[in-house]
C-alpha cells in the first residue's frame, strides 16, 4: 500500500457491516458444461467475470482476460470454457467489509463472488465499495496516479494488443501517438470487434486504431481525486487516463483509489 505524507482521502464506511450489505445480489454464471462461445456471448453482453458452477458450487471464474488468453492459444470456441477459467477465491456473504478490503489489497483482484453455505449469492466489486463510501479529502490525481503506464500504438495488430492485455493482465490500454493520447482499448473492444468481423486474433487484419475508443474520457494531474471518483461512477468505468496538454501522464483506477483511502 502506498503512503502519502501531505494529503490523504478519508473514507467513511461501516467496516464491521457484512459485505452482502453493499454487494450486488445479481450473479451471472455459467455451468461447467458451457462452451467458450457461450461464455463469449455473455461477456459481450457486459459480464466481465463469469463464475463457473458445478453442482451449484463455484469451481473457477472466467474473465475477459482469460478468454483473450484462450484465443491467443488458438483454442476452439467450442471447447469447454472451464478449461480456460482461473481459480476463484470467494468471500463469505457475512464477511466484514473491513476484512474484504484487506483481501482486495492482498490479491489485486477486481471482485469476488459471495457465498453462503458454499452457494453463490452475489458479487462484490471494487466499485461497490467506492459507491457505498463517503470519501473526502484534498488529494489530486497526480499524487497517486500510476505514472508511465503500459500503452499501445495505433498501428499495433489486435494480436499484439491481445498479448499485452491477456499476458500482462491490463484491463485498459491507453493508445498514444508521439506521446499524445489518441484512444483507449479495453478487452471488451477487442473481443467485440473480433466477434463482429468473425475473425481470429491471428487472422484479423484490424489494427488498434480501428477498434479503440477514439474519445476517451480523461482527467488531468490537477483534477481532485473526488472528481475523478465521481466521473468513474457516472460513466461506469473503472479507470481514467491522465493527460496534460493532450500528452499521457498516467492512469488512475478504482484499485489506486482503494489503496490510498484511509478508512474510518
Amino acid at each position: 500500500m502506498r503512503l502519502f505524507p501531505h494529503h490523504t482521502l478519508n473514507g467513511e464506511l461501516l467496516l464491521h457491516k457484512p459485505v452482502s450489505s453493499i454487494a450486488s445480489r445479481q450473479l451471472t454464471s455459467i455451468p461447467v458444461t458451457a462452451s467458450l462461445q457461450q461464455a463469449l456471448t455473455l461477456t459481450l453482453s457486459g459480464y466481465r467475470r463469469l463464475p463457473v458452477l458445478s453442482h451449484g458450487k463455484i469451481t473457477g471464474i472466467l474473465t475477459t482476460s482469460d478468454i483473450i488468453r484462450a484465443l491467443l492459444k488458438r483454442r476452439s470456441l467450442n471447447s469447454p470454457a472451464v478449461a480456460s477459467a482461473s481459480p476463484c477465491r470467494t468471500l463469505s456473504a457475512t464477511e466484514p467489509i473491513g476484512k474484504a478490503l484487506s483481501v482486495f489489497n492482498e490479491t489485486g483482484r477486481g471482485g469476488f463472488p459471495l457465498v453462503r453455505s458454499g452457494r453463490p449469492v452475489g458479487f462484490l466489486a471494487e466499485k461497490d465499495i467506492l459507491n457505498a463510501a463517503a470519501i473526502s479529502g484534498k488529494l489530486k490525481v497526480g499524487e497517486f496516479m500510476v505514472q508511465h503506464p503500459i500503452r499501445a500504438k495505433p498501428d499495433y495488430s489486435l494480436e499484439e494488443a491481445a498479448k499485452m492485455i491477456g499476458i500482462g493482465g491490463y484491463r485498459r490500454l491507453p493508445v498514444t501517438h508521439k506521446g499524445v493520447l489518441v484512444g483507449i482499448l479495453t478487452p471488451f473492444d477487442l473481443l467485440n470487434n473480433l466477434h463482429l468481423h468473425r475473425s481470429s486474433l491471428q487472422s484479423s487484419r484490424l489494427t488498434v486504431r480501428q477498434v479503440m475508443n477514439r474519445r476517451p474520457l480523461a482527467v488531468s494531474p490537477h483534477t481532485p481525486a473526488l472528481e475523478a471518483i465521481q466521473l468513474m461512477r457516472e460513466r461506469g468505468v473503472g479507470g481514467l487516463p491522465v493527460t496534460e496538454d493532450g500528452f499521457l501522464k498516467g492512469i488512475v483506477t478504482e484499485r489506486d483509489i482503494l489503496d490510498i483511502v484511509r478508512w474510518k
